[in-house]
């Protein structure tokens, strides 16, 4: 697998998988395989001082594993964030199954915060918390 910043052309492909709404600052990075196809990508949105807003979408377990540590590293590492966030509907309990095994922790649910019925799970990272990364330790 290849990891690169993902063109704008090419978001397309991961707001079908996730219904996020991208913003102006919105930038990814992708994982593509040996015949140029998208397999992955990691969207970075809702920027503030101290945190950003992840959406993931992975066609193939080699594409989660590949984007995985490049992701954190350019959130907290690259960018200098300390919090990652990701808003999941909680009808996509196999995306909330996945929040919690790459390290997420739910911090809070919107009761109909997606729609009626649909909880909005919000799931937070932060940067000393993260399996993903080396910490320095100041």
């Amino acid at each position: 697998m290849i990891i690169q910043a993902a063109p704008r052309v090419h978001y397309r492909w991961l707001i079908d998988r996730t219904d996020c709404a991208a913003t102006e600052g919105f930038r990814a990075i992708e994982a593509i395989d040996e015949r140029g196809e998208i397999r992955g990508m990691v969207g970075f949105d809702l920027w503030t001082e101290n945190a950003v807003q992840l959406h993931i979408a992975c066609d193939c377990k080699e594409a989660t594993r590949a984007v995985i540590r490049p992701t954190f590293d350019y959130a907290f590492s690259q960018c200098g964030k300390s919090i990652c966030l990701a808003g999941v509907p909680s009808h996509r309990a196999h995306a909330c199954d996945f929040a919690r095994r790459v390290g997420f922790k739910e911090v809070f649910r919107v009761r109909d915060g997606w729609a009626k019925g649909d909880d909005m799970v919000l799931f937070e990272m932060r940067r000393e918390d993260c399996p993903h990364i080396e910490v320095k330790h100041e």
